[in-house]
């Protein structure tokens, strides 16, 4: 018997015959979709073939003969180049024709799995739950069918339109020389078996993937149902080891398998890879709320994390709910120039009866410089929709400390705010806040149009 929130390890005994029975599931409400799909394939590729060997008669016949003519006639040419226009329109419809049938085809297919999956559940014995994490279980309705939808969407189709491709290229270049044919073939081996290689090596990756992936969503939805436990019994730190381990495993086989795959990847495809790696998954923020106070707010403190290897340069929004998940505050901070591998802990004050927040980014990677912004928000405060901002600024001269107010009138419009106040600290000062270190402040009002910058 397996502990729970552990699967075992499953070997597939006959993959063939598990490819049919699936191709037979897909087949048994949409045979004529796949039909039409494989027809609409096939032109796609007839169009592609005949598009890029329509060339070399468009040189050799229509453009080489008119070289050196005085009076030229481009009526032929301009016929050739018309029909040349329709056979590659002929396989862009067939391409959206069959993108757009697949559509549906994946995700009927997934809603006919999604619903044999649930009524096959339903007559499992408790055993099975016992002995497998409500996670894991999860994880099959979405993971693991999410992994058969891009199959279905992207993996089969593919495969048919490299095959067709295969054989119509394959014609074509008997047709122009024998000799080069055979050199490619021995090129294409060498690459096959290459590929069967590396492919052999990842596939095991896969598999640890989607298992790991698993073992965390099932370690996640067990500690979030059992809070209360954890806190009596202080298991806190406990817990978060376990899930650290868990996740490290997840994170481990995830790169394995990236690095696996972008093996048999173009050099081009790696080098897109590379120039596109940050994302604003790579960006956390981790809350850290007091408890209620007597005044009408208390202190919020969060880090935000950029985990990437790129400079991010945008913005934070925190929406803050209190115990009935109604909203009580609502905060966009900037954020400048966070750094790869650093975090950046601006604090702030919010309704006392806020109790929990989310959040969402927005911004750039950068991975060359950091941007010349002259500023850095330390804390905010905010209450009867208006906000203060302490920030630590580079350059204290006043014609700096008019731009970044106008940076403020441009970020801080009538939406979001209905006034705001700007207290300007030196590099130094900024995280201390005390109004006795300030140089100076801006206050703007929307609803009488009035502002003021004043230096001390």
């Amino acid at each position: 018997m397996s502990k729970r929130g552990f699967t075992p390890k499953v070997k597939l005994e006959n993959p063939k015959e598990s490819l049919f029975r699936l191709l037979s599931f897909i087949f048994e409400d949409y045979k004529w979709h796949c039909l039409l799909v494989v027809i609409c394939i096939f032109i796609s590729s007839i169009a592609t073939i005949i598009g890029t060997n329509f060339i070399q008669t468009l040189v050799d016949v229509y453009i080489i003969p008119l070289i050196g003519v005085s009076n030229p006639d481009f009526s032929l040419l301009l016929q050739a180049l018309m029909m040349m226009a329709c056979i590659y329109l002929v396989g862009i419809l067939a391409n959206f024709a069959y993108n757009k049938i697949l559509v549906s085809v994946a995700q009927g297919t997934l809603k006919n799995v999604r619903d044999k999956l649930f009524t096959h559940m339903e007559k499992l014995p408790i055993k099975y739950f016992d002995t497998h994490a409500h996670g894991d279980i999860m994880s099959i309705y979405t993971n693991d069918t999410d992994t058969l939808r891009q199959m279905i969407s992207q993996s089969m189709p593919n495969f048919i339109s490299s095959l067709f491709t295969i054989v119509g290229v394959f014609i074509s270049m008997v047709r122009i020389s024998i000799p080069l044919t055979i050199l490619v073939v021995i090129m294409v081996v060498v690459i096959k078996n290459v590929s069967a290689k590396v492919i052999a090596n990842s596939g095991k990756y896969f598999v640890l993937q989607q298992q790991n992936l698993g073992k965390v969503n099932g370690y996640i939805e067990e500690m979030m149902a059992g809070q209360k436990v954890i806190k009596v019994f202080t298991h806190e730190q406990k817990t978060l080891d376990e899930f650290n381990v868990l996740n490290d495993n997840l994170n481990d086989t995830a790169s394995a398998t990236d690095n696996s795959h972008s093996n048999i990847e173009t050099s081009n495809a790696a080098d897109n890879n590379k120039k596109n790696v940050a994302s604003i998954e790579d960006l956390k923020c981790k809350f850290d709320l007091d408890k209620p106070s007597n005044t009408s707010q208390k202190n919020a403190s969060i880090t935000i994390e950029n985990r990437s290897d790129s400079i991010f340069n945008g913005k934070i929004k925190l929406n803050f709910t209190d115990s009935s998940s109604k909203t009580t505050d609502t905060i966009e901070i900037p954020v400048n120039n966070l750094m790869p591998k650093s975090s950046y802990s601006p604090k702030m004050l919010v309704s006392n009866s806020a109790s929990n927040a989310d959040y969402s980014f927005s911004g750039t990677f950068d991975s060359s410089e950091k941007k010349d912004i002259p500023y850095t928000v330390k804390k905010i405060s905010i209450g009867n929709n208006s906000y203060r901002f302490d920030v630590s600024v580079k350059d204290t001269s006043y014609s700096s400390l008019q731009s970044i107010s106008k940076d403020f009138m441009n970020e801080y419009t009538s939406s979001v705010c209905s006034s705001f106040l700007i207290y300007f600290y030196p590099p130094d000062k900024g995280d201390k806040s005390n109004l006795n270190d300030a140089i100076g402040d801006f206050y703007y009002d929307y609803s009488s149009n009035t502002s003021k910058l004043t230096t001390y």
